[in-house]
């Protein structure tokens, strides 16, 4: 018996089942969701990360203090009078100054000290560094670029034109609230050099020049003669070199003035093995009143003697003054740490009352608190605050701890020879 093959009926189910499709995967609703989600989310970051600013830019240099530098003493970094910029600007306790701002502002048009002291000339003049002016500031603002252009204008010329009255280059009206009374310009000024406080110098500046009467004093004059008015004789030194960022950083850069940046790159690990200043007086340092023209950085030592400056920082307001400056000093490390240096240093001499008396007895201090109260002034300065690399006086303190090596070995020499070797006097 035969069995027949049937070839065409093979060749025709190959091909039907050549024809076959791979069987596609039904996506269920929740995967379809999922991925629309992730594109949504992955949508929204990538719009903040281009939206995203350089957080270590070189052009922020205001900055909102950390929690944990204004914990010690919140009063000290907080305006109590007026809010100058964006970050404290809607601060219900300083609305009051807002209405001030704009008669400064309404006295200043209607007096026209120049022919572009009008409101638009203002506008004008600060529109093109608007964006720059709103890269000075750590925190993203808020706020609109015409809110923001309004601001600077502002509170620019109501700087200014309290400079002005402050020394008299403008007639104060008897009713003008702000002098007034004598607390108040100095609670202004003490505002004005808070850090989470300041306007960029290229508004103040910018509008200062425009507004400027000719034969009136400059800008840096008005600044000088009131902040030494505020601090009762402390006067800066400005150098005509150096580019300021904003009122902060024009005291401070006054207060360095040709003072040199320290070149050590090492860890200031060791700053505080200095001695106190009895303790270096014991071994043969002597110490003398430096000039009061030098900058009060330029701390000295040579020959066995210590030179500094006077030392007239103790008041409430140089408190806050010198504690803003040590914070910008945190937050921007760029600048270097002189400020912090100083008072680091100084924290090291003043170790106890006798310290205190010393100096005062120098003449390099002045006796304005009482000696418990002067003791601790540095250490509040600089809570919490590090040097991290930079320390202003590395070769100062090297050599006058170099210099107490020799003077305890000498002392120890003393004591052998006029008293272990003379019964009479060690029993005496």
């Amino acid at each position: 018996m035969t069995t027949e093959i049937n070839t065409s009926d093979h060749s025709v189910i190959e091909s039907e089942n050549d024809q076959e499709e791979e069987p596609v995967p039904i996506e269920n609703d929740d995967t379809n969701e999922n991925r629309d989600e992730d594109e949504l989310l992955s949508s929204s970051i990538q719009e903040k990360v281009n939206q995203a600013s350089d957080p270590f830019s070189v052009h922020r240099c205001i900055y909102r203090i950390p929690a944990v530098l204004r914990k010690h003493n919140e009063k000290a970094f907080v305006p109590i009078v007026v809010s100058i910029g964006p970050l404290h600007h809607g601060n219900e306790n300083l609305q009051a100054m807002e209405e001030v701002k704009l008669w400064y502002l309404h006295c200043l048009l209607d007096r026209k000290p120049t022919p572009e002291t009008d409101m638009e000339s203002l506008l004008k003049a600060i529109r093109p560094i608007q964006q720059a002016c709103q890269e000075c500031y750590e925190e993203k603002i808020h706020i609109s670029n015409d809110e923001f252009l309004e601001m600077m204008v502002i509170d620019g010329c109501f700087i200014s034109e309290f400079f002005r009255r402050f020394a008299n280059e403008v007639t104060v009206d008897n009713e003008d609230g702000l002098f007034s009374t004598s607390w108040m310009p100095l609670a202004v000024i003490n505002d004005l050099l808070l850090l989470e406080n300041q306007l960029p110098w290229r508004v103040l500046d910018c509008l200062f020049e425009l507004t400027c009467e000719s034969g009136t004093s400059s800008l840096l004059g008005l600044i000088n003669s009131t902040f030494k008015a505020y601090t009762g004789g402390l006067s800066p030194k400005p150098s005509g070199t150096v580019k300021h960022r904003h009122l902060l950083d024009f005291i401070r850069n006054s207060f360095l003035g040709s003072y040199p940046e320290s070149e050590s790159d090492e860890s200031v690990r060791d700053s505080d093995t200095i001695l106190s200043a009895t303790e270096l007086r014991k071994v043969g340092v002597k110490f003398k009143r430096g000039n009061e023209d030098d900058t009060m950085l330029n701390i000295t030592f040579e020959n066995g003697v210590m030179k500094i400056p006077p030392i007239i920082v103790f008041d409430e307001n140089r408190e806050s003054l010198f504690g803003n400056l040590i914070v910008y000093e945190q937050c921007q490390p760029r600048l270097g740490y002189q400020i912090t240096s100083y008072v680091v240093l100084l924290d090291n001499l003043i170790k106890s009352t006798k310290d205190v008396d010393f100096l005062v007895e120098k003449g390099i201090m002045a006796k304005i608190w009482s000696r418990k109260e002067m003791l601790g002034f540095f250490k509040r300065l600089y809570n919490d605050t590090r040097l991290y690399k930079y320390f202003s006086y590395d070769e100062l303190q090297t050599e006058v701890n170099a210099y107490c090596a020799g003077g305890w070995r000498k002392w120890k020499q003393i004591l052998q020879r006029d008293y272990l070797k003379n019964p009479c006097l060690s029993s005496s």
